[in-house]
């Protein structure tokens, strides 16, 4: 609460204040975004020429000190090609997952599927990479593919069918719903 009250004139701010905290909660690897792609995400309202994506960028590291401020722990820093992002740690703790539908004795334990269903969202088997989401853009054009993730990754949890090659898979998944939705 005292994040959104701090950034409340401040929209952008408050997109990455929310868009680190999450990506902070499961990064395991330094990574880089590009600049291309975080004027996709943040500065879509910007010229798409050399002018626009200056303006873009710094208008973004203005608004990440201020999120800095509040997030201070983030390991998050301008490089040439973009924005690197280097394993921190969370600025909201993680909640406890609760024990998932049924009762079981204690001796029991949680079953295989609960402890799958707990765990996928976070597991660093699950982490995507960056061009993965330019990807999905192509593969679902006009969809959220941020939204298509979490149906996609409740869809692992639920089904407890791991994927071999998690990138492929969330890029498969997202072209069956873009033809779903007729997009595609």
């Amino acid at each position: 609460m005292n994040a959104l009250k701090t950034l409340k004139r401040s929209p952008m701010a408050l997109d990455i204040y929310f868009w680190l905290t999450y990506r902070m909660s499961y990064l395991s690897r330094d990574t880089v975004i590009p600049w291309p792609l975080l004027q996709g995400q943040f500065g879509a309202d910007y010229a798409q020429n050399a002018h626009g994506q200056r303006n873009f960028k710094i208008n973004f590291l203005k608004q990440l000190k201020k999120v800095h401020v509040l997030y201070g722990a983030a390991k998050v820093g301008e490089v040439e090609n973009g924005l690197l992002l280097k394993p921190s740690p969370p600025h909201i703790a993680k909640r406890q997952v609760p024990m998932l539908e049924g009762k079981r004795r204690k001796s029991e334990g949680p079953s295989a599927a609960e402890i799958l269903s707990a765990t996928t969202l976070a597991s660093s088997d699950f982490l995507l990479q960056t061009e993965t989401y330019e990807k999905a853009r192509r593969a679902a054009p006009g969809l959220d593919i941020y939204a298509l993730e979490q149906d996609w990754r409740e869809w692992i949890a639920k089904t407890g069918k791991l994927p071999d090659t998690p990138d492929g898979a969330f890029i498969g998944f997202c072209k069956r719903k873009a033809k779903q939705h007729g997009k595609n």
